[in-house]
């Protein structure tokens, strides 16, 4: 059996230290609060959850897809946001994975349901 790679911390500033990655992210999301902060090598993630939902956001070193999301989706698009060109993915009227990278790092949001493009838009503008 493969030993889990992901290791919990209490807060996103221990994963960070642990890891070497400087990660920003806001404490709360439009009624989503963090509910656990993981990390393995090279990448830290954080999950926000409002009871119904849960959203996890990465940030990892280097730039290749870091989302671990491999569904299909029915509407892929791109758009610059913050001055990145972010993959927008969904298969509805809203957004379930999104996808960028800064040429240092490459960050994902990822949510069970989808989300409003203002919400995703928003969180990436916080995440740093």
């Amino acid at each position: 059996q493969i030993p889990n790679p992901w290791q919990e911390y209490k807060t996103v500033s221990e994963a960070a230290k642990a890891t070497g990655i400087s990660f920003r992210v806001p404490e709360e999301l439009e009624g989503y609060k963090v509910s656990y902060v993981q990390a393995m090598k090279g990448i830290v993630e954080v999950r926000y959850s409002d009871g119904s939902n849960e959203i996890c956001i990465r940030k990892g070193n280097g730039t290749d897809d870091i989302s671990g999301d491999y569904n299909v989706y029915k509407n892929v698009s791109e758009k610059e946001i913050g001055g990145n060109t972010v993959t927008l993915k969904g298969s509805g009227d809203g957004i379930k994975s999104a996808s960028w990278t800064d040429g240092n790092y490459s960050y994902s949001i990822y949510s069970e349901n989808e989300l409003t493009a203002k919400l995703v838009e928003s969180i990436i503008a916080e995440i740093r």
